[in-house]
């Protein structure tokens, strides 16, 4: 089993790589979906912008950011719960 952690980031100066200035956007939902069975689970990122998944069997996935999703649990989220659902609709967070 494997975990598969990142961040989302609002990369203040545009540079594509993680700079100073940059800052972590909480409550994003992120969702990993595994490609051969279709469980996903969505989970939230925490205050800094940083998400997890524990307990990931191996296989191939696909991983979105989707920021119209709704349901989903708090960063660290365990993906041995994970249930099969639709395809995630990717998009960039809205800004305020």
């Amino acid at each position: 089993m494997a975990t598969i952690t990142g961040s989302v980031l609002f990369d203040r100066d545009r540079s594509a790589t993680r700079s100073s200035g940059d800052a972590g956007l909480p409550g994003i939902p992120v969702v990993l979906q595994n490609l051969d069975t279709g469980a996903r689970c969505t989970v939230f990122t925490d205050q800094a912008g940083d998400y997890a998944f524990l307990h990931v069997p191996a296989g191939a996935y696909r991983l979105v950011q989707a920021p119209y999703e709704t349901d989903g649990l708090p960063s660290p989220a365990d993906f041995s719960g994970a249930a099969v659902g639709p395809v995630p609709v990717g998009g960039n967070p809205p800004i305020a």
